[in-house]
């Protein structure tokens, strides 16, 4: 997988914050790439990290109706 990759090679990219603070556990979330998402958290990606709107991973993947990563990301950000 390419994230896996590229975490190997840039590991500052599990943190690192673009556009609007986005980091990219939000684009997965918002996108709905559960294989992204996935990786980004076994690698201890912030799944509680906020933009600059306070809004988590999981808040944008609950509003994008990304269903695919919604269960995950409440799983390893500890609600139900």
């Amino acid at each position: 997988m390419k994230v896996k990759s590229i975490l190997a090679e840039n590991p500052q990219m599990l943190t690192a914050k673009g556009r609007n603070s986005m980091t990219p556990l939000h684009l997965g979330g918002r996108k709905g790439q559960k294989e992204v998402v996935h990786a980004l958290t076994a690698k201890g990606a912030e799944v509680k990290a906020g933009n600059n709107k306070r809004s988590t991973p999981l808040d944008i993947a609950v509003t994008r109706a990304r269903h695919c990563v919604v269960e995950l990301l409440r799983k390893h950000s500890g609600v139900g």
